[in-house]
């Protein structure tokens, strides 16, 4: 059952290598996307028989030399509207400004804004996608793997790679959802409300949403410009944030790798830097450097909040880019990982020899003594306390401590606490047992323990929301570019 489990893990990350990096969408500036506006605007004021079809085809027409232009050396690519107006109007005259009927620059700019951030989020989220993937393809390599756990930065118990690792992946997974859910946050759409109470021009703002891609229109018009940037934009930094938490947790691990003698876990030579002075030294510049990254990302959110927080509503102005940044950082920050973990040696020897040099295993030799000695939660602790006591001050490791030595320890212990006599179930083989690492690990029986087959169905389970999670990117590319492709059919109908 176990192969079976581990074959089937195995089998889905060799397909998660093999699966294509999925296609970005084209990167569109402020104004590529008000552009998009305009044409989603004439499209529907034509169809709600507010322009005539002559002016429509002026309005595009106007659209369409401006869109041009825009790719000479000098244009000045504005999101604003009212900045690319008066050009329109010199092309195409007065009946151009019909174009901005029932709109304000408030709703354009609120939309332009969440048109820039949905893409940023699903690029992000790609990301995330093609890091976790490398984490996957790393785990499965050294899922039996023993190596130390640490709990306020002191050795603690043995666990496997694999609980490890996937124990970050977990994490990671979670995050996807948070992006995911602030995607479904941000496509809504501000457009046609105004600046606050629509118009008195009986504006189609789901035909604006469906042409942009967006799944509706924010409901309330109050809230859709004055209220819902702030909030979404606070989603941002929050999502972004805890990736760059996880992310310099795992760097922080890395990093303490480096402050041994013999680390274990090891970016190749090519990789590392040396010093000007020390020739021995090896530093692990790309590590440190996604730290940084993720350093930068809560510096852009924490600016973001400090900048905002006195907004009163409708006071987000869009010179507040944090949010942005913090997306572009974030998608860099995740290539950085994923960068790492394909190239991070793993030294599986080292890791179990440091285990074996310190008394991780005490807690199983505790339990051990409770199951097969019937000794008392509490009183099996102080016994397993004394044995490591005894061999810490005669520099032994826990597997070079004598059986006759650790029955003396227990016969102390049992006239200080008053235990029963050691029982013959707990033996000489039984004591040396306890003492190995492996048999910890596999002696775990709890639900997300590190014993094999629970590390084996978290890695199944992490692969399959790996690929439902490439299965929801490539739907909302899909709903994008099809909404492109609705919007340029009905405008060059115009």
């Amino acid at each position: 059952m176990l192969r079976s489990s581990m074959r089937t893990a195995t089998c889905l990350l060799m397909l998660l290598g093999l699966a294509p990096r999925l296609q970005a969408r084209e990167a569109r500036d402020p104004f590529e996307w008000l552009d998009r506006m305009n044409r989603a605007s004439a499209v529907m004021l034509l169809e709600e028989d507010i322009i005539e079809p002559k002016q429509a085809a002026t309005i595009a027409a106007a659209i369409e030399k401006l869109h041009a232009e825009s790719r000479e050396p000098n244009f000045r690519r504005s999101g604003l509207y009212v900045s690319i107006e008066p050009r329109l109007l010199e092309i195409g005259g007065p009946d151009v400004s019909r174009l901005h009927t029932g709109r304000s620059t408030i709703d354009t700019g609120r939309t332009n804004l969440r048109l820039q951030q949905r893409d940023l989020i699903l690029n992000s989220y790609q990301e995330l996608l093609e890091a976790r993937a490398t984490l996957l393809r790393f785990d499965e390599a050294h899922a039996q793997a023993i190596v130390p756990a640490y709990t306020l930065g002191v050795q603690a118990q043995p666990t496997s790679l694999g609980h490890y690792i996937a124990g970050y992946l977990s994490v990671f997974e979670r995050h996807a959802t948070l992006l995911a859910d602030t995607y479904l946050n941000i496509n809504q759409s501000p457009l046609g409300a105004a600046a606050l109470g629509t118009s008195s021009y009986l504006i189609n703002r789901q035909r604006l949403a469906d042409l942009l891609g967006f799944e509706a229109p924010i409901r309330n018009s109050f809230d859709a410009v004055q209220l819902a940037t702030l909030e979404a934009s606070m989603r941002i930094t929050g999502a972004t944030s805890a990736m760059a938490m996880t992310t310099s947790e795992l760097m922080s691990d890395l990093e303490d790798q480096y402050r041994m003698t013999h680390p274990w876990l090891t970016l190749p030579r090519e990789l590392t830097v040396g010093s000007s002075i020390m020739p021995q030294k090896l530093n692990p510049t790309m590590i440190n450097e996604t730290r940084a990254q993720a350093s930068t990302v809560l510096g852009r959110s924490v600016s973001y909040m400090f900048g905002a927080h006195k907004a009163s509503a409708g006071d987000t102005d869009l010179m507040f880019s944090g949010p942005n940044e913090a997306l572009t950082d974030t998608a860099a920050m995740m290539r950085s990982v994923a960068r790492i973990f394909s190239v991070l040696q793993f030294d599986e020897p080292r890791a179990l020899d440091e285990v074996l040099s310190d008394y991780a295993v005490a807690t199983e030799l505790a339990n051990a003594l409770q199951r097969l000695a019937d000794v008392p939660f509490r009183d099996a602790h102080h016994v397993a306390a004394a044995v490591v006591q005894f061999g810490r001050d005669r520099k032994l490791r826990p597997t070079e401590i004598a059986f006759g030595d650790f029955k003396r320890i227990y016969a102390d212990a049992a006239a200080k606490y008053h235990l029963p006599r050691l029982r013959a179930a707990f033996n000489e083989a039984e004591f040396k047992r306890v003492l190995r690492p492996e048999n910890m690990v596999m002696s775990s029986r709890g639900y997300g323990g590190p014993q094999p087959a629970e590390v084996a169905a978290m890695l199944r389970e992490l692969a399959l929301q790996l690929e439902t999670d490439r299965g929801w990117l490539r739907e909302k590319n899909e709903q994008l570019a099809a909404a492109d492709a609705r919007l340029d059919a009905a405008f060059s109908k115009l």
